[in-house]
């Protein structure tokens, strides 16, 4: 994730007013943690019996993924960017992959744990460029979750007959 970031400045080569005007849209840690997801289940095949355990494991991975991203907004920050949306995960435990390979709670674990910390990172992140009297910064989080949900319940709306199949 970094890698484009670091290759966006070295291709495109910004100016200020362009950094000032652009809304960059981070996401970040959906394929790191369904990677994880399946580790987590053949090392803990019972995961629900194990959750107790899966909690080490999945603070690990949040923290890996939220230093990439904590990166990220802080490269982008630094490089003059005043117009930062980072996006949630959506509702992993609910996707396909993870019916199909019954990793709900692992991904449920990931996920929740992810956008909790990703939310109180942005609003530290917040106060801290604001007590800096950096005011022009937008740094915003948004909760997709609700949009994912809407897709789910009206597939045929949005093209889609089968979502899960």
């Amino acid at each position: 994730m970094l890698d484009t970031i670091h290759s966006y400045f070295r291709t495109r080569k910004p100016d200020h007013k362009m950094l000032k005007d652009t809304l960059f849209i981070l996401v970040g840690g959906a394929n790191n943690y369904l990677h994880k997801a399946v580790m987590l289940k053949q090392e803990y095949p019972s995961l629900r019996k194990n959750k107790h355990r899966l909690r080490g494991e999945v603070t690990q991975a949040v923290g890996q993924t939220m230093g990439d991203l904590r990166r990220m907004v802080d490269l982008l920050y630094k490089k003059g960017a005043k117009n930062i949306l980072v996006l949630s995960l959506s509702d992993m435990p609910k996707t396909p992959y993870a019916k199909i390979h019954h990793l709900e709670v692992a991904l449920r674990l990931l996920s929740v744990t992810h956008n909790k910390q990703l939310r109180n990172f942005l609003r530290k992140k917040r106060k801290k460029v604001r007590s800096s009297n950096d005011l022009d910064l937008k740094l915003i989080w948004m909760n997709v979750i609700p949009f994912v949900q809407e897709l789910i319940r009206h597939k045929k709306e949005y093209g889609f007959s089968k979502l899960f199949e």
